[in-house]
């Protein structure tokens, strides 16, 4: 009987201590800190991603990007591989609408200065397509 009750002490001492970390996890620490806010879908977009380039497509195949924001394409495919993009913006003639050959583990990054939906594909395989949004 003394170990039924023993065992029960030790069970129920275990799951009020779990509750209370759960809770302890929940609530902001009280040093003054805030609760984090949610950021908006504004806030959340990256200003520098990273596209991979494989055989078989772009991953991701879509970004968003701040306006500002820069995307950088990486080739890791066996083959070569462009990013080309016939609406992308050109801000200067050093910022052209293709990264021309890129042979595996090169790499061409663009930054993007005004709002806009911005399909590209690759030149050696057009079936290889993806998309910046830029907001």
């Amino acid at each position: 009987m003394k170990i039924k009750m023993l065992l029960l002490v030790f069970v129920l001492s275990i799951f009020i201590f779990g509750c209370a970390q759960k809770e302890a996890a929940k609530t902001p620490v009280q040093s003054g800190a805030q609760p984090v806010q949610k950021a908006s879908s504004q806030e959340t977009a990256e200003s520098f991603v990273t596209v991979n380039i494989y055989d078989g497509g772009f991953k991701p195949e879509e970004v968003t990007i701040p306006v500002g924001g820069t995307v950088k394409w990486v080739n890791l495919g066996s083959k070569d591989h462009t990013v080309s993009g016939p609406n992308f913006p050109m801000t200067t003639s050093t910022s052209p609408k293709t990264s021309g050959r890129l042979q595996q583990g090169e790499s061409w990054q663009k930054t993007f200065d005004r709002e806009g939906y911005f399909s590209y594909t690759d030149m050696y395989d057009d079936n290889l397509k993806g998309k910046v949004v830029v907001k």
